[in-house]
């Protein structure tokens, strides 16, 4: 299965950062779900609770993709450290997951869905908390 995301964040928080972070593993979840078809698209959003955004997950079977999108308010990461929005992304994420390997309308077999469970908590496990590409002045894995 093949995996991509895109990011719609402010300046509050490290989710932009983070994304990048848990992508540094999308190889190997590539790999571990290789026979199962489609693409999994995640959207990491961090934006003002004014906007109302919440946390959804889709499936399209005419385009053959698991959609997840994950919105984080701004307000709610704003005191937090690196560590704590690393692992708050990890929780909604596996939320998400959860939900999204239950679709009715994917073909997914039980085993495909056990693999993509599996694939993505060793994706979300495997983030380090090293920075993608990012100096210490933008990132600090050790928190403030």
């Amino acid at each position: 299965m093949r995996i991509a995301k895109t990011t719609d964040t402010g300046s509050v928080g490290d989710v932009y950062l983070l994304s990048e972070e848990f992508m540094l593993a999308a190889g190997a979840f590539e790999r571990d779900t290789a026979d199962v078809p489609g693409e999994l698209f995640i959207a990491f959003r961090s934006l003002p609770r004014d906007y109302g955004r919440r946390s959804t997950v889709r499936y399209s079977s005419a385009e053959d993709v698991l959609f997840l999108d994950l919105a984080i308010v701004e307000e709610n990461i704003a005191t937090l450290t690196v560590d704590e929005q690393r692992n708050l992304l990890r929780a909604e994420l596996t939320d998400l997951i959860g939900r999204g390997v239950r679709s009715r309308t994917a073909t997914w077999s039980t085993v495909q869905r056990r693999q993509l469970r599996d694939a993505f908590d060793a994706m979300l496990g495997g983030s380090t908390g090293s920075p993608p590409s990012a100096g210490p002045e933008t990132y600090d894995a050790s928190g403030p």
